[in-house]
């Protein structure tokens, strides 16, 4: 078995959330569970769950791929190290797949972002509300086809982007109060 504390493969997780009937994608589970964190860093995995397979998945079904996005997000998070990677199909899939998965991801972080009580609310104003506005625009991506190369540029940026804003948005929802977040960049 692969470890635990790792995201397993996009592809892996796209399967295993087409064969569950699931209500989400594997992009989009992604994104809720990332702005759920964001919002409250101790989310148990059954909230998640629940919205992701559906209110009859049952306390005993924890399937062990989604165990691994949930402590690999986790793991993510609380490195420090600034590893958090959004769960996105790979590079070679074409551009349109993968900007069709940025959007779905952006909107499952908006929608757990707003499932989760945060403990902030001022939080979300300055940099980490314009972030959020950003998001929102980000759901409405749409690909276009024109320039080739800058579209997979202009996609590479995005996705650093959204990766260094969603580590900004977990610090500042999750600093202990009257403790400044550390400061992402």
């Amino acid at each position: 078995m692969s470890d635990p504390t790792t995201l397993p493969a996009f592809p892996e997780v796209r399967d295993y959330l087409h064969a569950a009937d699931a209500e989400s994608g594997a992009a989009e589970a992604h994104g809720l569970l990332c702005g759920m964190l964001c919002a409250r860093a101790g989310t148990e995995p059954e909230p998640w769950l629940e919205q992701v397979l559906g209110p009859s998945h049952g306390p005993a079904a924890h399937p062990d791929v989604l165990d691994q996005v949930y402590r690999g997000t986790r793991a993510e998070f609380a490195d420090g190290e600034l590893g958090f990677q959004p769960l996105l199909p790979d590079d070679e899939e074409p551009l349109p797949v993968r900007i069709h998965a940025l959007g779905q991801w952006c909107g499952g972080f908006l929608a757990g972002l707003g499932l989760t009580e945060t403990s902030d609310s001022t939080a979300l104003e300055g940099e980490v509300g314009e972030f959020v506005r950003d998001v929102a625009e980000i759901t409405r991506i749409r690909f276009e086809p024109a320039a080739g190369e800058e579209d997979e540029s202009a996609y590479m940026e995005i996705v650093e982007y959204l990766r260094m804003g969603v580590l900004l948005t977990y610090e500042a929802l999750n600093s202990p109060p009257g403790e400044p977040a550390d400061t992402v960049h």
